[in-house]
């Protein structure tokens, strides 16, 4: 299963988080670096998350997240209006679809 952006933000949250601090975030702390406003929309990405295999959580512990996908990296991306798409950050885009399409 493919992942969303919003996914891959939060699963990019957690494994940035992770290379700094010996533990993982709180769902708190995810939204903010997120800019979830919610943490039952946060909920809603973590259990697709786990759903798809790329971290198990303890619902018990506040910082009861795992990620299972090892060396997880995270990619800056942005969206590509001539693709539709979003793209690695590191993608050149053309600047109109006439460049595109030659």
């Amino acid at each position: 299963m493919p992942l969303t952006p919003r996914q891959r933000e939060v699963l990019g949250a957690i494994a940035q988080r992770l290379t700094s601090r010996p533990y993982p975030p709180t769902r708190e702390e995810i939204c903010a670096l997120t800019g979830h406003s919610s943490t039952a929309t946060l909920d809603h990405h973590l259990a697709r998350l786990e759903a798809a295999g790329y971290l198990a959580r303890d619902p018990h512990a506040p910082r009861g997240l795992r990620l299972l996908v090892p060396g997880f990296q995270v990619v800056p991306v942005v969206r590509c209006e001539v693709h539709g798409q979003d793209m690695p950050a590191d993608h050149t885009c053309p600047s109109t679809k006439e460049d595109h399409d030659g």
